[in-house]
């Protein structure tokens, strides 16, 4: 079950981070020239760390997942947690008007 679990964890982290990538790279729907949203916001930083973080906490899940051990799945919790605000901050950070 914890297998299950951390396979599904890895991929909302990984989906969670690429999308997010692929947000920031796209058009700004709400600008007239077309520029995307890495250029219209100074985000850059935050969007960065996100990706990374939701990218690292999948890599760890599928690495434990392969090898489970149970001490560590709290703070994966945690670092899943603190990663998933991250990337709703980047998010909203890239989306304002």
């Amino acid at each position: 079950m914890a297998r299950l679990a951390l396979a599904g964890q890895a991929l909302l982290s990984a989906v969670a981070g690429i999308y997010l990538a692929f947000y920031v790279a796209g058009e700004d729907d709400y600008r007239d020239n077309g520029i995307s949203r890495w250029e219209a916001y100074d985000a850059h930083g935050l969007s960065v760390a996100a990706v990374a973080l939701a990218l690292a906490v999948s890599l760890v899940a599928v690495v434990l997942a392969a090898r489970p051990r149970k001490r560590f799945l709290p703070a994966l919790g945690l670092a899943g947690l603190i990663a998933a605000a991250v990337v709703f901050a980047a998010l909203f950070a890239n989306s304002l008007n």
